[in-house]
């Protein structure tokens, strides 16, 4: 199981707060499989559907895959 430590996570909310896609995904997958933060589907597909709208093909199937 992948171990997240929290000073992670809340470096790729800042990411994510500014608009990178990457961070986006990853934080929506954080979310999805509770890596580092509790598990929250909602915020999963929030954090998925922000990085897809900027094109991410990764957050794109993972919205596909979750629905």
């Amino acid at each position: 199981m992948l171990k997240i430590k929290s000073i992670e996570v809340e470096e790729y909310i800042k990411r994510a707060e500014r608009g990178e896609a990457e961070a986006q995904f990853y934080l929506g997958l954080f979310y999805e499989k509770g890596y580092g933060v509790g598990k929250n589907l909602e915020l999963a597909v929030d954090w998925y559907r922000k990085s897809a709208e900027q094109g991410n093909e990764l957050a794109v199937a993972a919205l596909k895959r979750i629905d």
